[in-house]
């Protein structure tokens, strides 16, 4: 006579898998949240720092891609 057990109560590969993106993606929306607000905060200071340049400084020092804040 075979003997019968209960059924494994470990998750399978796939509920580790969805869990795992699951988190993923919460972690990557944060992030991309904060970075969305650093980017706002960025063109407030680059548009002050345009506004107040001297006239003899070349747009080129004021790139936006040069300047950031981290």
């Amino acid at each position: 006579m075979m003997e019968i057990r209960p059924k494994s109560r470990k998750p399978s590969m796939i509920q580790i898998t969805a869990a795992m993106i699951r988190l993923l993606k919460s972690f990557v929306l944060e992030h991309v949240r904060s970075i969305s607000i650093f980017e706002d905060f960025n063109e407030e200071i680059m548009a002050a720092l345009r506004a107040d340049k001297p006239s003899y400084w070349d747009d080129e020092f004021y790139d936006i891609n040069t300047i950031r804040i981290t």
